[in-house]
This record gives C-alpha cells, structure tokens and sequence, in this order.
C-alpha cells in the first residue's frame, strides 16, 4: 500500500488485506501511518490494528519505482534507496475525478466524483441540487431547501 495521504483509506486497505492472508506493508513519507487519523482520534488504535495484523510499516518513504516482483522505496530524508519484495501495488493517493461520460456528452450536469472527489454527504448534496436544477426545467420553478420529490412508478 502506498499511502501518500495518510487519510483511513491506505490504513483501511491494509487491514483488510492483512485480514484475509495476504503480507502487506504500508508505504508511508510520514513518520507514522495514518498521520491523518489523528483529527478522529483513531491514530494510535490504527496503528496498533495494524502492527497486531502483521502489516509493516515502511515510513518516512516515498514510492519510486514498481517492477516485476519488486518495488524500489526511497528514504525522505536522506534519499537512500532500497528495493522490497511486491507482488501488487496498491495507491491511496489523491483521487482524481473520472469525466469520460461528461467529455462523450457535454454539457451533460455532472454531480459528485465526476467534478472532484467528495464525501457521500457532498455527493448526494451536489446530486440533489443539480436533479433539482433539471427537474424545474425551462418555466419550472426550483424547489424550494427542504422540499421533497416524490417518485411514482416507472
């Protein structure tokens, strides 16, 4: 797991691999897994998760390089390079917003991790905002916050 965040996603996926037989280790520039864990209150807990699952830590490390059966990680500080054995590769870094069905059809409204990574909380939001927008329609009134939209049947 290359971890560049330190958000629960690398932690999270590393347990779960650990959980069910693989050996995993988390790659991480930071000097402790998780660092972002620590505005829930969950860091000290997930690093112990994750020392009591077998999973190693490769901190204060950047990912440089993935081959075949290898992957080359470099020491933040001091750039010293070393190679661990890898049979996958897993990045948790940022996510990136998929605008394939939008570039096909432009103009098409777009809510959610097609404009840029969210929350479910943001998504549904940004969702019901825009199914609010097209459902007024020319000459239709936007509903109103709060208002409900009843669906009848197909």
């Amino acid at each position: 797991m290359y971890d560049p965040v330190g958000g629960p996603v690398g932690v999270g996926v590393a347990e779960l691999l650990a959980a069910v037989g693989w050996a995993t280790s988390i790659v991480t520039q930071d000097q402790v897994a998780g660092t972002q864990l620590a505005r829930t209150g969950d860091l000290a807990d997930a690093n112990t998760r994750l020392l009591r699952a077998s999973v190693t830590r490769e901190l204060r490390s950047l990912l440089r390089e993935v081959g075949a059966g290898h992957a080359v990680l470099e020491d933040r500080w001091t750039g010293e390079q070393r190679t661990v054995d890898c049979a996958l590769a897993v990045h948790c870094g940022h996510r990136l917003p998929d605008e394939a069905l939008y570039l096909s059809r432009p103009g098409t409204p777009r809510a959610g991790d097609c404009v840029a990574p969210r929350t479910v909380h943001e998504a549904v939001l940004e969702g019901r905002r825009v199914a609010m927008a097209v459902g007024a329609g020319p000459g239709r009134p936007v509903m109103a916050a709060g208002q409900s939209v009843l669906a009848g049947r197909i």
